[in-house]
């Protein structure tokens, strides 16, 4: 679990299974005096926080009398109650329940299965149930299958983690009773999240269907069976790998309508039947190929599946088709690699297997990943266990290019399933700060000393690949076990660690290896990345060797999470996971790469109201999962700069850009859904983005026709175009596209509506995108820097044009689509196909701009917390006197407050942290004071406290406007917000932005206040990105403190701080934690500051008796540079008593005339 546990209550019940259902634990719903009397309690103190309350409420409660209430303050509250475990019985299923109601609590449930020694059984530990948020009353269930030697069951509930209150209430656990005939069910899957189970099959193409399997009475069965039976129109073309036909097909009649009964061995059944529920899809489910041979229709045909043994049959499950037409034929492309990972979807052999090859290449793909073992149990039709040979070579015959996507090597220092698995001594493993061995893990210490197990592990790998018949090795390589505390902490990696920092050897022998991590994070981590990067070389240098012996080419092609292939910024989310292992210097050993970003809906979403109208207002959840307003924009984002980077990092190594391959996630365990027209967009979005392949990962996995369709039509738009964009000239500039509707000027939408161009033999190639999910652009396009003459631009596939001849054209783009345009000089004698009108449809747009408007409202009512409202521009009245100006002003589709006089002009976003969004000095209009950086805010106030740091949802929330107004020749404008949750809940901070008459420059006034009679200690923290500490035309800034400079600022974090400030440990560490250990510092005498360069100078003057320290932090984004960030000493802030302080900015721009 990744966060502080707060409480734990363990409980076990004493009962018989004959009565579980009438009193199933001990007082499970918490009635009488005492709610908690039946457990031993164990609390421990959480160092002077308040500690958490465990009471029972009367007045909320699901069942009974009351429920049990419990308030957690902190993150280190700790309650255990413990009563016995409930015996139970191998093979059967029980269902474990409860009622929770939260408020902004943390929850979690996970079954203990216990031995008859009372020995916790640990590798079957399972987080059941997991939940957070707030919410009423809910009900939670989870059912557990009882397996060899577990004689007893319990589990344990984890609440809290944040500061909250939690509900319990009617705990249960009950055996699973199954009525006869629904022991074994099924579903169709994924299609049960979309269009109401209904699958979309295409005329006469093979179709794989996942039909998973529910085994909740865990019935045992010697000869298991599957019966199918399908309507006229729909024949069956295979079952799984090592399924056979039990008896011939036969014609049968249901409900009058004339259907084909198929009677079949059911594949893998030790993995199926395992099943208590639906939630296994990928390795828990029947996989078929079916086909329809009639016309497509608009009619739904109903389809059975059941389960059939010498005991029992069972009752039939519907799953809903409809045919469409078929996928028509495509073209495949010639340069740009294009294949799925196919997961569990191809366990077919012989006809089956060859026609659906055939489909597959008809969808214009060119490659496919196979997993080197089938799922566990199953045959290949040579009789050999779990081998995918006849498959590989299947795909081999039919010209295909193919992936190993290697089991037996994990994350290319992990090995299993091998033959000399269980001779390899532990001594060469993993081991981490704990002492815990991570099995079949190796040591990377072991690794780059050529250790004879890992050469030999990893060559009998190879050795299998090519007697397989693979080309190439696919492997996932991720440092899930080179992180701090969960690296090596063998002899070997403590010896090459001291050697590595310079620590003497006897110091790091002595210490407890849980201590180093704590000790030296920073150095251990650039340890721990010069290991990963030392055993990636040895790996690729096996690879290399195999190559050389057995005459056979094998392209190695790692996986790597999307953040190693970026410039390295410490203080990034995950830098210690994906950002510090020396991509720049592992990449130089490979020959191609690949990485992934993916944009989903998550299936649990679907039954959550607000989520799925979020879902339905274009929202989709990314890598961490929260639903946000995101688009497939972001993959043509982060696939340009993995090729920017790979590029630069090649180039300093002196070679060419290695290929990069994009790895798609679509579907995953069943819980990621994406709509078929994402399939193509995603497809498209890495083709024009720069990359040589696309991968869509774990596919088809139960996607219907339409997947495949839009993943075709993808394919052959690549292979029409790659030429230009492969082998052409990319464009940066040319084209301009100005949206008529709403929702493209929107600063949140805007850039889902954006162009890529490719120059190849005098013609250009134009791709015009619009990720939004719902609604079509319209917009004009304006071409510019053409040769005089007349142009069409054409689309090949479409056949249709229109003749550009200087002017702006107006063009309309469904969503979810990339179009793409030839164009080029017109000729009369080329038949283009149909022209069409570029005029701007008045009524569409008037249509469009009210869909706008309903779908933010919408989303406003959806997002809002606590009816917490935007800034209102309307009380803001406009001022225009002397040689001031003031008001709000509109700029890209954003409203914020203008505060100017005749120097200068400072921009404020108050519905962001009321900071300044632009700061311009007139007479240089191009020359903003603050950097352009995807965080470019200036004047964004942070606090900490001794708990913490203020969250980030926290910082920028929207400012009130109060007043502006004239004082003795200065303009002041005031923005006070209160911060509504967290420690800091209740203080309002007051900001007041004070300009002066003829100067350039402003002054920061700061006013915080606390509600709360004792006061609250309270840090500021003011952080800025000033355009002087950018590395713009070669700059080299430098920041002078008094009467002395230093050049460090954009080489690594640095902290200036006065010789005398001293603040308490908690703030001290709570600093550490969110600046870092090892940084450069410095010790200033001076609290005023000067950062120059040759565009000019800033002052920056603080009150030096606040002060604590100056703080620089490097960025590399848009533009390399540093921000300039002032810490103050913390102060306790009272109800009387509020805490003012001024900050003052002065620039001085140059210019080739000299300074202003």
């Amino acid at each position: 679990m990744n966060k502080t546990i707060v409480l734990i209550f363990t409980f076990y019940f004493v009962f018989t299974i004959a009565f579980l259902a009438e009193n199933i634990i001990k007082n499970g719903n918490f009635e009488g005096k005492n709610p908690i009397a039946s457990w031993s309690e164990k609390t421990e103190k959480n160092s002077g926080k308040k500690d958490p309350e465990i009471v029972a409420d009367t007045s909320i409660k699901k069942e009974g009398a009351q429920s049990l209430k419990i308030t957690t303050h902190g993150k280190k509250d700790l309650t255990i109650l413990v009563a016995s475990p409930v015996p139970v019985s191998k093979g059967k299923t029980y269902r474990i329940s409860c009622w929770i109601k939260n408020n902004g609590s943390s929850f979690e449930l996970r079954q203990d299965m216990i031995k008859a020694n009372g020995q916790h059984i640990q590798e079957r530990y399972k987080r059941n149930i997991a939940t957070s948020g707030t919410f009423d009353w809910k009900y939670f269930e989870t059912k557990v299958a009882v397996r060899e030697n577990e004689k007893k069951m319990g589990f344990t509930v984890f609440a809290g983690g944040t500061p909250g209150t939690i509900w319990l209430d009617d705990f249960k656990i009950e055996e699973v009773i199954t009525q006869p005939g629904s022991e074994v069910a099924f579903r169709m899957t994924p299609n049960c999240y979309t269009d109401n189970n209904v699958y979309a099959l295409p005329q006469d193409d093979p179709m794989i269907v996942y039909l998973t399997a529910s085994n909740e009475a865990q019935h045992v069965s010697k000869n298991p069976r599957i019966v199918l039976e399908l309507p006229e129109g729909i024949e069956l073309v295979g079952c799984d790998f090592d399924s056979s036909e039990h008896a011939r097909p036969e014609k049968v009649d249901i409900d009058g309508r004339s259907y084909t009964r198929y009677d079949y061995k059911m594949g893998v059944p030790g993995i199926i039947l395992g099943n208590v529920d639906f939630s296994s899809t990928a390795f828990g489910s029947v996989v078929i190929i079916l086909k329809a041979t009639k016309p497509a229709g608009d009619e739904t045909l109903k389809a059975f599946i059941h389960f059939k043994d010498d005991k029992i049959t069972c009752v039939r499950c519907p799953f809903d088709l409809k045919i469409i037409p078929s996928i028509p034929k495509t073209l495949a492309p010639k340069n740009f690699e294009t294949g799925i990972s196919s997961g569990t979807s191809l366990e077919f052999f012989g006809a089956p297997l060859k026609e659906w090859i055939s489909f597959y290449k008809k969808c214009g793909f060119n490659e496919i990943t196979i997993a080197d073992f089938l799922r566990t149990g199953s045959l290949n039709h040579k009789k050999h266990m779990r081998d995918p040979e006849p498959i590989v070579q299947a795909m081999k015959d039919d010209g295909l290019i193919v992936y190993n996507n290697s089991s037996m090597l994990t994350n290319g220092y992990m090995v299993r399933y091998i033959p000399m698995s269980k001779d390899i001594p532990e001594s060469v493993f993993i081991k981490r700060a704990n002492g815990t061995i991570a099995k079949n893990a190796f040591d990377p210490a072991y690794i780059y000393r050529n250790g004879e197990w890992y050469l030999k592990a990893v060559n009998y790998i190879l050795d299998q690949s090519i007697q397989r018949g693979y080309d190439h090795l696919w492997s996932n390589w991720e440092p899930h076990m080179y992180r701090l505390q969960n690296g090596s902490f063998t002899k070997l990696s403590l010896e090459d660690f001291a050697k590595f920092t310079g620590i003497p050897n006897e110091e790091i022998a002595a210490m407890d290896p849980q201590e180093i991590p704590k000790k030296y994070p920073d150095k251990l981590m650039q340890f721990q990345s010069w290991q990963f990067e030392k055993s990636m070389q040895v790996l690729n240098d096996i690879v290399n060797k195999k190559t050389k012996e057995s005459g056979k080419k094998i392209n190695l092609l790692i996986c790597v999470g999307p953040n190693f292939l970026d410039d390295f910024v410490k203080g990034k989310q995950y830098w210690d996971y994906t950002g510090c292992f020396q991509t720049k210097d592992f990449l130089k050993h490979f020959d191609r790469i690949s990485s992934w970003h993916y944009l989903y809906y998550e299936s649990k979403q679907m039954l959550d109201k607000k989520g799925r109208k979020l879902i339905e207002s274009g929202y989709r959840q990314g890598e961490m999962g929260t639903l946000e307003n995101r688009t497939h924009r972001e993959g043509l984002d982060k696939v340009e700069k993995m090729i920017d980077f790979i590029g630069r990092t090649c180039r300093n190594d002196n070679r060419k850009p290695i290929p990069y391959i994009h790895l798609s996630q679509n579907l995953q365990c069943n819980e990621w859904v994406v709509t078929p027209e994402e399939i193509g967009l995603q497809m498209l979005t890495a083709f024009i983005g720069g990359a040589a392949g696309i991968q869509l990962y774990y596919f088809p996995m139960g996607y219907d026709g339409r997947y495949w369709k839009s993943a075709a039509e993808a394919n052959n738009k690549i292979a029409i175009f790659e030429d230009y964009v492969m082998k052409g000239e990319k464009l940066d500039a040319g084209f301009e596209i100005e949206p008529l509707t709403k929702l493209f000027k929107d600063k949140d939408y805007k850039q889902n509506l954006t162009w890529r161009a490719f120059k190849k033999d005098g013609k250009i190639l134009l791709a015009i995108c619009n990720f939004d999910f719902l609604d079509p652009a319209i917009f004009n396009l304006t071409a510019k820097g053409l040769d005089i003459g007349d142009y069409v631009a054409h689309d090949p596939i479409k056949k249709e044009y229109f003749i550009y001849s200087g002017k702006a054209e107006t063009l309309t783009l469904p969503p979810m689509t990339i179009q793409f345009w030839i164009i080029e000089p017109h000729s009369k004698d080329i038949d283009y196909g149909k022209k069409i009108g570029t005029a701007a449809q008045k009524e569409s747009i008037e249509a469009l701009d009210k869909k706008y408007e309903d779908r933010m409202q919408k989303i406003k009512e959806l997002t809002d917390v606590e009816s917490e409202s935007l800034p209102d521009y309307s009380k803001i009245k406009e001022i225009q006197a002397e040689s001031f100006s003031a008001g709000k002003t509109e700029k890209d589709g954003s409203v914020f407050y203008r505060i100017a006089n005749n120097l200068q002009s400072l921009m404020i976003e108050l519905d962001k942290g009321a900071c300044l969004k632009e700061w311009k000095i007139n007479n240089v209009p191009e020359t903003s004071m603050i950097a352009d950086t995807s965080f470019g805010l200036f004047c964004k106030e942070r606090f900490y406290h001794p708990k913490g740091y203020m969250e980030n949802a926290e910082i920028l929330k929207p400012y009130e406007f109060i007043s502006h107004s004239l004082n003795d020749g200065e303009l002041q404008a005031v923005f006070s917000r209160t911060i509504e949750n967290g420690e800091l809940a209740g203080v309002t901070i007051t900001k007041t932005y004070i300009i002066p008459q003829n100067k350039t420059g402003f002054s920061l006034k700061y006013k915080i206040s606390s509600p709360d009679n004792d006061g609250k200690m309270i840090g500021l923290w003011v952080f800025t990105t000033p355009s002087i500490l950018s590395l713009t035309n070669n700059a080299k800034p430098e920041l002078e403190i008094g009467e002395n400079k230093y050049s460090d600022a954009l080489k690594t974090v640095s902290i200036y701080k006065p010789e005398v400030v001293k603040i308490s440990e908690g703030f001290e560490k709570t600093l550490k934690k969110y600046i870092g250990h090892d940084n450069a510092f410095f010790t200033i005498k001076n609290a005023s500051a000067e950062i120059s360069s040759p565009d000019g100078t800033l002052k920056i003057n603080v009150d030096k008796d606040n002060l604590y320290s100056y703080l620089t932090w490097p960025f590399f984004q848009k533009t390399a540079g540093a921000t300039f960030e002032i810490i103050y000493l913390p102060v306790r802030v009272e109800k009387d008593s509020p805490w003012e302080t001024t900050l003052i900015f002065t620039p001085e721009i140059k210019t080739k005339k000299g300074a202003l």
